[in-house]
């Protein structure tokens, strides 16, 4: 099962929060011991501990840039958060007050894909879910039209 993260508070270095903790969100995406044996899941997501089918963060810039441009930043990759070289440096020179991160694992019939990691972005709006959303092939025209 995917890994959601939030920050919210004094602007940190996103690092402090997605990569040096003791069970930061990236520990997680390699070992994630919470589901190591759980046999309700499907074979391959209950007796692993891998997150390693992508990852993303958002965050918000500072209020002042925010007031010209309230537009989230927000950074994907399929490749593992663990091996990820962009991941590490980027957190370590951003700074930001709102940070979402997320590691992958993807469920059977889901496509590895960026548009599939989140967090995720619309106008100012940035979130995460965990599962799917029902029916969404029947109210997907009408949000892309908006």
């Amino acid at each position: 099962m995917c890994r959601l993260m939030a920050y919210i508070g004094p602007a940190r270095l996103i690092a402090d929060v997605v990569l040096w903790p003791d069970r930061s969100i990236i520990k997680q995406s390699y070992d994630a011991r919470e589901r190591l044996q759980d046999p309700s899941l499907p074979n391959h997501l209950g007796f692993g501990n891998l997150n390693g089918d992508g990852f993303g963060i958002g965050w918000y810039t500072s209020d002042e840039l925010r007031s010209s441009d309230p537009t989230p930043c927000m950074y994907k990759s399929i490749t593992p958060a663990w091996n990820n070289e962009n991941l590490a440096r980027l957190s370590c020179k951003i700074m930001s007050p709102l940070v979402f991160a997320h590691v992958r694992a993807a469920y059977p019939g889901m496509p590895v894909s960026e548009q599939n990691c989140h967090p995720f972005q619309w106008g100012r709006y940035l979130w995460m879910h965990n599962g799917v959303v029902g029916g969404f092939s029947k109210i997907k025209r009408r949000l892309l039209e908006q």
